[in-house]
């Protein structure tokens, strides 16, 4: 609608109109807008259509579609026509557009992952609401669709159909309402705009150092979080200070200079581009360094015996739950030892991880996640209060190898973020498999044997990342190829549909099956591989002990 503005040509074609800008600027956006929204309601009108005829109507899903479709298309819609009045060049827009729509999320992450690095303890991420600065990851972590309670009979056919229910109307209603801000913004922008601003990088020249610092400053963090995360690897909270602060340095220097190349749109930059450079360089320091020197202290933050209502401790595979007073002060007395001894811990200790969560009387959860040497004697300790009777009957271990014929029912539970305990049923062939063949912890074994250092919750994380990724990718991709086929709930389906069910349970699993088998072809860990690296651990750790002593 407003490609005119990105070609010297047809900016000064517009600007040589005989119109008023306000009503040009009306005229291209509600032309655009209910383009859109035609499209949407010509697809609700033939999707009633079909269902009235050959299935029986049920109007409801449908409305709810529509109105959820309407309201994501204003506001995605809105975020694009003010990223238009931003630009002048057609590439930059989408670039523009994205840069909008994941900023925040973006820095959430980088600032988490700096303090992962850095900070004793780090555990899990801050909850903060930045995805409310991110419209599409708002509606993907707190909107969902699924079937109300209410069953209605389809007229005609003996049929009922369970009503679709979409929860988290609240977030597509309040970004619509500031949607509608952001359009009465671009309006006021587009009538202030210069139309020789055609083929500019960025057409407000308010925002170019805006953009510039925004670029550097992400820049300055991502290349020493890519670098330590992602090529070496380094474990939590072992990031070394110096090379760390170079990185950054690199970073917001190399993010200012190239994005002030693109806004002028030349290799030649002025010389006075060393101080915003600077600029951004202290800022991203500053972050680190108070994330290295735990200004908030985070660190060294203990709950009070009195406040705790229970905590959960983790360490060698052994998870207990424990809410006696004088059980939660020998964990609380560990975790002020663990603190104190911070600095045992080098780059070539073998460690031991230990995980502490604590549920506090007021509803609060407080979580901690080390790395103890294995030459600790708060081991010993450690070992003492996972053995105590609360303990040992939070846990239930069976005492007799798992087989077929002991299992009758068997279930995972596992807690979500908002203290919910949820369970999966498993067969008895499943629980077995899992019991004997568990492929994480093996890895985890394995990794502490050929470095030396256990990140047993960095994998749990990241094997738990790639599970709700794929779930949430997989049902999406299922749902919006049937919704395109014309799937109807309870009904008998087109031959389209058919088909896409058939592949998606045989076809396409048997496929990603051979693929998997083909990336499970390298991987060595058997009984006898995994009981020569336990052996080769153990021995390892009784030496250190030895030499401790």
């Amino acid at each position: 609608m407003f490609g005119y503005l990105y070609t010297p040509r047809g900016a000064g074609l517009a600007a040589s109109l005989p119109i008023r800008r306000g009503c040009m600027f009306r005229t291209h956006l509600l032309a655009g807008l209910l383009m859109l929204l035609s499209a949407e309601a010509v697809i609700f009108g033939l999707a009633v259509l079909i269902e009235a005829t050959r299935f029986g109507l049920v109007i409801e899903p449908l409305l709810i579609w529509l109105g959820i479709l309407a309201l994501e298309t204003v506001v995605f819609y809105g975020i694009a026509v003010l990223c238009a009045m931003f630009t002048g060049h057609v590439v930059m827009l989408p670039c523009l557009y994205l840069l909008v729509n994941f900023i925040a999320v973006g820095f959430q992450l980088l600032v988490e992952t700096v303090l992962y690095m850095f900070v004793y303890g780090m555990s899990g991420m801050v909850d903060l609401p930045v995805d409310w600065l991110s419209p599409l990851v708002l509606f993907m972590r707190r909107t969902s669709v699924g079937h109300a309670d209410l069953v209605l009979p389809i007229s005609g056919t003996g049929a009922e159909v369970a009503i679709a229910n979409f929860s988290g109307w609240i977030y597509p209603l309040v970004w619509a309402a500031f949607a509608l801000l952001l359009l009465v913004c671009a309006g006021q922008l587009y009538r202030r705009r210069r139309m020789e601003s055609a083929g500019d990088t960025v057409a407000i020249p308010v925002l170019k150092p805006v953009l510039k610092y925004i670029v550097a400053l992400f820049a300055g963090l991502a290349m020493p979080v890519g670098v330590y995360g992602m090529l070496l690897n380094v474990p939590a909270y072992r990031a070394h200070l110096a090379p760390f602060l170079l990185l950054t340095v690199l970073g917001a220097a190399l993010g200012f200079v190239i994005s002030e190349m693109v806004i002028r749109k030349s290799l030649r930059i002025p010389r006075t581009v060393w101080r915003g450079c600077a600029v951004t360089a202290a800022v991203c320091c500053l972050v680190v360094v108070s994330a290295k020197c735990d200004l908030t202290g985070y660190a060294r933050r203990i709950p009070d015996t009195a406040q705790v209502k229970s905590v959960r401790i983790i360490c060698n595979g052994y998870n207990s739950a424990l809410t006696e007073a004088e059980n939660i002060q020998a964990v609380e007395d560990i975790h002020r030892a663990v603190v104190a001894e911070r600095e045992k811990i080098t780059d070539d200790t073998s460690v031991t991880s230990l995980q502490l969560t604590y549920k506090l009387s007021n509803g609060k959860v407080l979580m901690r996640e080390y790395t103890l040497p294995n030459t600790s004697t708060r081991l010993a300790q450690i070992e003492q209060v996972l053995n105590c009777d609360e303990a040992r009957a939070s846990r239930n271990t069976p005492e007799l190898a798992v087989t077929l014929e002991h299992l009758t029912y068997t279930n995972i539970g596992y807690e979500t973020e908002s203290g919910d305990y949820l369970y999966m049923e498993l067969t008895a062939e499943q629980a077995l498999d899992l019991y004997e063949n568990a492929i994480v912890p093996d890895c985890v074994e394995y990794g502490e044997w050929k470095t030396g250092v256990r990140n047993d919750g960095f994998q749990y994380a990241f094997v738990s990342l790639g599970n709700k990724l794929g779930m949430a990718i997989g049902t999406s991709a299922l749902a919006g190829i049937l919704g395109a086929l014309q799937f109807v709930p309870n009904q008998a389906q087109n031959a389209a549909v058919q088909t896409s069910m058939h592949l998606a349970f045989s076809l396409i699993p048997g496929v990603l099956w051979l693929l998997t088998a083909a990336v499970l072809f390298f991987y060595r860990i058997n009984k006898r591989s995994y009981n020569r690296i336990m052996t080769e651990l153990n021995a390892k750790k009784q030496f250190e002990v030895i030499k401790n002593d």
